[in-house]
């Protein structure tokens, strides 16, 4: 077993699934940030890596929801939003700048609040 498979055998798998959560979400707000700064740089390709990466998240957080929670309804009109907006910067990447604010603030907070749960 290499290095790699340990770590997520040891760490990834075994963490708590806010913990997991929280992760994503990180991982969200790290993508936009690298988004931001390939659309300025002009990176056409590598933005559009990782808004697919963004999209991606959101699909698997939106697959995870629970339809029989009320809240998970609530959830789910925020991961179609921002979905939605990452597909319209994946279409026009001049239109990062409008969004960019707003899809950060939510991948930061929804980080924290996980990390939150995690801890009450």
């Amino acid at each position: 077993m290499n290095a790699s498979d340990v770590y997520r055998q040891q760490s990834v798998l075994t963490a708590p699934l806010p913990i997991k959560l929280a992760q994503l979400h990180e991982r969200g707000a790290f993508l936009t940030r690298q988004t931001r700064q390939c659309a300025e740089q002009g990176d056409i390709p590598q933005a559009h890596d990782y808004i697919i990466q963004m999209e991606d998240i959101l699909t698997f957080l939106r697959s995870s929801l629970n339809p029989n929670l009320e809240v998970s309804s609530y959830a789910e009109a925020t991961y179609i939003f921002y979905y939605n907006m990452a597909v319209s910067w994946y279409l026009d990447l001049d239109k990062v700048a409008e969004g960019y604010d707003s899809m950060l603030e939510f991948w930061e907070s929804w980080a924290k609040t996980w990390i939150q749960v995690r801890y009450q």
